[in-house]
């Protein structure tokens, strides 16, 4: 099991307490994962309080699964970066370079270059299955050497925007953008031998945002809606057969899911609004961990003048989750230090949830 920690650094404007504004330009981020401040905290499972403390780094860094160990890995900031399914290699897709590489994630080492494309192309929608034995590509791959047992799978679909795998590698699903305005996106299923076996529409005046498999016979689907491009979103579940969706969750900030459709969620209780510039935050927002579409196995709700921005990541097995948050510090620290970076900016906190126990 891996996971991976990093954040890039954005100019932040504040000018109240819980509202912020990202500048891009003319910012030029390091090509490393920015330092990560990590606190412990608690986080309610069932009856019982977790309290584990998030490891911290200046690089990119996986988590095994005891949560004590970690490998130190350097890859682009830009890179998509897969996880296997053991936890022991992870590929990532350089699209500054144009290449595909594989990382050992015990030893951290980069151990041999799979495939390059024409980088020139940009924006490439490569998409390795968990087992790395499949490998569904948006444009033509030419694989380094004889010894990459890879399959690739060449997508014939256009504006390809996202592929998804199954858990266990067997299947996938790819979204594709329509031309014109009112055209919705379109969602179709493969095999693992590229046969389609399904297809829908994404529900009209939504955007995708993100999508997983529940399980062999449903999808989760997380869209943003049209008229609203950056404001809380919602989860539909999508039956397969039939091609049908229900609203499982709505004014939905994050989400990730792992394991046997294990979702999780970070949702704005009250008043969110975001333009792309300006982000002001609902006065709380709740943490909340799924088994399936509707039994909570685990939620707490923040306050956002102490903590917001949160990001909830899922494990691959289901069995862990990773929270991680913005730490407004500026009312604890005494007034001679009010001035200090810490206290202006405050802190990454972040904590691992062990679900093992609550998922049986």
């Amino acid at each position: 099991m891996c996971f991976l920690c990093c954040r890039t650094r954005r100019p932040v404007i504040r000018n109240r307490s819980n509202r912020r504004r990202h500048v891009a330009a003319p910012f030029q981020p390091s090509r490393r994962c920015r330092t990560i401040r990590c606190r412990a905290a608690t986080f309610s499972v069932g009856a019982d309080l977790m309290t584990k403390p998030l490891w911290a780094s200046t690089r990119c860094s996986k988590l095994s699964a005891g949560g004590a160990k970690s490998s130190t890995l350097f890859v682009p900031r830009s890179a998509q970066v897969q996880c296997s399914d053991d936890g022991q290699r992870l590929v990532f897709v350089d699209d500054d370079a144009g290449s595909v590489s594989e990382v050992d994630v015990p030893s951290g080492a980069v151990t041999r270059t799979l495939a390059t494309y024409e980088k020139q192309l940009f924006h490439p929608k490569i998409s390795f299955s968990p087992d790395l034995k499949n490998v569904a590509s948006d444009r033509p791959l030419t694989l380094v050497s004889g010894a990459v047992n890879s399959k690739t799978i060449q997508l014939k679909e256009r504006n390809v925007r996202h592929v998804q795998w199954s858990r266990d590698s067997s299947e996938f699903f790819v979204i594709s953008g329509r031309t014109g305005k009112t055209r919705p996106d379109i969602l179709e299923m493969f095999n693992a031998h590229n046969q389609k076996i399904g297809s829908g529409n994404v529900p009209a005046q939504f955007l995708f945002r993100d999508g997983w498999f529940a399980n062999s016979q449903a999808l989760y689907l997380y869209l943003g809606s049209i008229d609203d491009e950056f404001g809380s979103g919602v989860i539909l579940r999508c039956n397969i057969e039939n091609w049908k969706c229900d609203q499982i969750a709505r004014n939905v900030l994050g989400a990730s899911v792992g394991g046997d459709g294990v979702l999780g969620m970070v949702r704005a209780v009250g008043k969110y609004s975001n333009d792309g510039e300006w982000i002001t935050y609902p006065p709380r927002s709740v943490v909340e961990i799924r088994k399936g579409a509707s039994q909570v196995v685990a939620r707490q709700t923040f306050k956002s003048t102490e903590r917001n921005a949160f990001h909830l990541a899922v494990a691959p097995s289901g069995t862990k989750a990773i929270l991680t948050w913005h730490e407004n510090t500026a009312r604890r620290c005494p007034p001679e230090e009010r001035q200090s970076e810490l206290c202006r900016i405050g802190i990454k906190g972040g904590i691992m949830i062990d679900l093992s126990g609550e998922l049986k």
